[in-house]
């Protein structure tokens, strides 16, 4: 990095290392100021493919540490440097669907647009081929369809795309988290519990502390349904000294429930506004847990017998819902998503219990 020019291949190659090295190394500080030279750096015309796995790999790391607004404004540089090369290079392109594709969701609340994303890599499959290409267009597909509810489809999507467990860095936990939690919301617990004590364990074995979290996570929230409140205390409690920033307001959702499920809602209420505020302040929510959230948030203000606030709580919870339905354009996803997941239809449910049947939608 000190001695090549910035932006050209051996530069692109030696800030990769660097990332890596001070990801691993826990130097955020350095990490992060390394992340920032991005939005200076005009990559050299033989480097731009090199230079669009790091704009990808800077703006994951700065939405998972909860600068999402950061990472915006490195999506946007990266979508210049994609503007001004035009279709000549496939695998920036495809970098760029990947980008856009994985934050849709968190930080615009549009899994739809990122299903738009995920089908924009097919024709650069159909060209060039190659596992790496089909395991982001099949394990994001997969997380996506899992997002809107399409359990029928997201389920085995995900169930083929094992290698995605291994082969996708930073991101190799997201298929068996994702997988594990589809499970858990069809009723499947027991397959659940096998998958999230899997990605446990291979976290704790190969020192990579944010796949164990994120397996401590949704064992956490598999144990919960299944009542073992006992040893979902254990996994949230050692989740949240693990995963990012970005999912933090998920595991305190979890954790809200679970305080819910234990007969302590003053807790659970603390839990839950925790999370909110927290969502509130970073801009997004990890693995699209954001209605997940509302939801333990309204439940423990009810539960307090803070029941106007709650029903403020569950209408603010329902419009969200019905925002992020009407950029649906497909029926069939825009119902399977009100209608299918569990937070969603759970808010539905109250909302019409609390506050009366909604407003006409379009």
């Amino acid at each position: 990095m000190r001695s090549a020019p910035r932006g050209s291949v051996p530069w692109a190659q030696g800030t990769t290392a660097y990332f890596q090295g001070t990801m691993a190394s826990a130097r955020i500080g350095d990490l992060l100021a390394a992340i920032a030279l991005l939005r200076t750096v005009d990559p050299a015309p033989e480097a731009v493919g090199k230079m669009a796995l790091l704009f990808l790999a800077g703006i994951y790391i700065l939405d998972a540490f909860g600068q999402i607004p950061e990472g915006t404004a490195l999506g946007e540089r990266f979508s210049t440097v994609v503007r001004s090369t035009g279709d000549r290079e496939s695998m920036t392109v495809f970098w760029w669907n990947v980008v856009f594709g994985v934050r849709a969701a968190h930080a615009h609340d549009d899994p739809s647009d990122a299903l738009r994303h995920v089908d924009a890599i097919q024709p650069i499959f159909d060209v060039i081929g190659g596992q790496l290409i089909a395991l982001n267009m099949q394990m994001f597909r997969g997380l996506n369809l899992w997002y809107m509810g399409a359990f029928a489809l997201a389920e085995p999507a995900l169930k083929e795309a094992v290698a995605a467990d291994e082969s996708l860095g930073m991101v190799s936990s997201w298929r068996r988290f994702s997988l594990s939690w589809l499970l858990a919301d069809r009723g499947a617990l027991d397959e659940a519990r096998v998958l999230a004590t899997q990605l446990t364990d291979y976290g704790h074995a190969h020192h990579v502390p944010l796949d164990e979290g994120k397996g401590r996570w949704v064992l956490a929230e598999v144990l919960r349904r299944l009542g073992d409140l006992e040893g979902a205390e254990r996994e949230v409690q050692l989740a949240l000294g693990m995963v990012v920033p970005l999912d933090h307001p998920g595991v305190l959702g979890t954790l809200a429930f679970l305080r819910l499920a234990q007969g302590r809602p003053e807790e659970a209420l603390a839990a839950a506004a925790e999370a909110t505020d927290r969502g509130s302040v970073i801009g997004g929510c990890g693995m699209f847990r954001g209605a997940f959230v509302r939801l333990a948030h309204a439940e423990a203000l009810h539960a307090t017998g803070a029941h106007d606030a709650a029903r403020r709580a569950i209408a603010e919870a329902r419009a969200h819902l019905f925002a992020i339905a009407d950029r649906i354009a497909d029926p069939v996803f825009e119902r399977s998503f009100l209608e299918s997941v569990p937070e969603n239809a759970r808010i539905l449910e109250l909302a019409r219990a609390w506050v009366g049947e909604p407003a006409p939608r379009r």
